[in-house]
């Protein structure tokens, strides 16, 4: 897919958090949020914004997006307790009608483990603006 043909980003964060809502409204009474909820607080998932999925009026899924020239990078979190079990096959699903699933080797994990504690972990790191 050339960047050219590429949805819109609020097109990719409406996609991918409709797959999340999906995903778990069999077990939840989920939302997409409609329009940016007013701004409360600088700690992000106090603020709604648009497509970010809600539980009971409350924020449970949210993400940034960074776009370049070499494509779209989309990082989220959600913030609920117990998951379905089922919840990653179904998300993935939802996106794709095709996947793999795979196992990350304990190298790729300490690395990643290392990048959380030593970078992204730090005061520094998380205080930037």
């Amino acid at each position: 897919l050339s960047l050219e043909n590429m949805a819109s980003p609020p097109a990719v964060y409406r996609l991918i958090h409709g797959a999340i809502q999906r995903s778990l409204s069999d077990n939840l009474n989920v939302s997409l949020a409609p329009a940016d909820a007013p701004k409360v607080s600088d700690v992000c998932f106090a603020n709604a914004v648009t497509s970010d999925v809600l539980f009971r009026g409350r924020k449970i899924a949210g993400a940034a997006q960074r776009r370049t020239r070499a494509g779209l990078l989309h990082q989220g979190s959600i913030q609920l307790d117990g998951l379905p079990a089922q919840f990653r096959e179904t998300f993935a699903a939802a996106l794709s009608a095709s996947f793999t699933h795979i196992e990350l080797t304990a190298e790729v994990m300490e690395r990643a483990q290392n990048l959380a504690a030593n970078k992204y972990g730090t005061p520094e790191w998380l205080e930037q603006r």
